[in-house]
């Protein structure tokens, strides 16, 4: 029986294809979850298991090989059991915790995450009134702040088959926990997350000037120069993803030119922009309009501006009936407002094509629920506009407004991992 029938076979089958083709040649199908399973942990039931896989007991797996292929994410079952006429192993996973080694052996397994901090610098220029006139004075001091990280599999950040995922958050000041769902949707790769200054568990400065769109993407390289990671997969949602791409647009422009150490800059093998917007103006305007139609009554009857803003974010922010708690934990910890301030530049932020001696940028996924307040007008320009070669694939997942990789985490995570792994070294 081949793997495509032994999908189709099984009803509700989650199709992932990050787990099915790891187990190239393997039968390997994900059904529903049903009944309960008992481990070393106790039972679990379907309403706790968020996804169960089946390994045929032909394939020969060793219980250590289990255990590194799904980094540590797998609890297996202690005897086979008959699926699909199959003698299987069941696997569930539960990413809550450490898990029990498999067959109730003492294996040992990855750490889920690792947390650190790395050092970014502001220059504090210290100021004299001279001839009635603000100069710079001599000795310009450098602070310096932490800036806090998080790596899902860390053991994985050095793999030369699946390059890392750099992940970055909006906002801005939105902490990075309501990205952690993406390292379950990629789960065979190092994920890394990491909080910028003004929000989080990074140092948040009440002077605004040490924020800023370019300070952001000096961060990144801070972070990156750090980690050391050779070559990677730079994800960016909303604000996150205008981070992304003035940081691709840099380094371009900096192999481009030839600049001294370009060569030594790591190698971005994609990057994802999410929900992000190519004019900051133009993404306002198109979010009042949304806003204007709500009022008037186009769509449904509010009686209060709490119950208009409401109804916006269910309807083009986020389609869940209920907010993810760890979207809304996030939301609870919003850091420092620097974007707000009148002389923010991000309020008149409007991307611009590299210039004309750059160097290719990298293959971009551009992603959009189709009821996101970033409109297709907002993101058509990254296609043709601005980005400078024809390698960009577009997506507008139904349903979903955004925050997709919550909304519809399944499609959104078939979708990005088919993407990167299609482009890695």
């Amino acid at each position: 029986m081949t793997l495509a029938e032994l999908l189709a076979e099984c009803q509700g089958v989650a199709s992932h294809p990050g787990q099915q083709q790891r187990y190239n040649g393997h039968k390997c199908v994900r059904p529903q979850p049903t009944g309960e399973l008992t481990s070393e942990r106790g039972t679990m039931t379907s309403a706790t298991m968020s996804c169960v896989g089946v390994f045929d007991v032909d394939a020969n797996l060793q219980e250590k090989d289990s255990v590194d292929c799904y980094s540590g994410e797998m609890l297996l079952s202690e005897s086979p059991r008959t699926v699909s006429g199959i003698d299987a192993f069941v696997c569930v996973r539960d990413s809550s915790a450490l898990p029990s080694p498999p067959f109730g052996k003492k294996l040992p397994g990855p750490r889920p995450f690792e947390d650190g901090t790395v050092d970014v610098k502001r220059c504090a220029r210290k100021r004299r009134i001279r001839f009635g006139s603000l100069t710079a004075s001599g000795g310009d001091a450098t602070r310096s702040y932490k800036m806090a990280y998080r790596i899902y599999r860390p053991e994985l950040l050095g793999s030369t088959e699946r390059a890392p995922i750099v992940a970055i958050h909006g906002g801005p000041s939105l902490p990075s926990q309501y990205l952690y769902p993406l390292a379950e949707q990629f789960p065979d790769r190092s994920v890394i997350f990491y909080d910028q200054l003004g929000c989080g568990k990074s140092c948040s400065p009440s002077d605004l000037g040490v924020y800023g769109l370019a300070k952001s993407v000096d961060d990144l390289e801070s972070l990156l120069d750090s980690l050391k990671v050779p070559r990677f997969h730079l994800f960016g949602h909303s604000f996150g993803g205008v981070i992304a791409y003035e940081y691709c647009k840099r380094l371009a422009e900096k192999a481009g030119r030839e600049d001294p150490g370009w060569m030594d800059d790591p190698d971005i093998l994609s990057v994802m922009l999410s929900n992000t917007f190519t004019c900051a103006k133009l993404c306002n305007t198109e979010r009042d309009r949304l806003l204007s139609e709500l009022s008037s009554g186009a769509l449904s009857r509010v009686d209060t501006e709490e119950d208009l803003e409401e109804k916006f974010w269910q309807l083009h922010q986020c389609c869940l009936s209920s907010t993810p708690s760890a979207l809304e934990d996030a939301i609870n910890h919003w850091g420092v407002p620097w974007h707000e301030r009148p002389s923010s530049p991000l309020s008149s932020y409007t991307a611009l094509p590299p210039s004309r001696w750059a160097s290719d940028l990298p293959p971009a996924l551009i992603i959009r629920g189709e009821r996101d307040f970033v409109t297709p007008a907002c993101v058509k320009g990254w296609r043709g506009a601005i980005w400078n070669h024809e390698d960009v694939t577009e997506a507008t997942l139904k349903g979903c407004a955004h925050y997709c990789h919550l909304e519809d985490a399944t499609a959104f995570g078939s979708l990005a991992w088919g993407f990167c792994q299609g482009l890695d070294p």
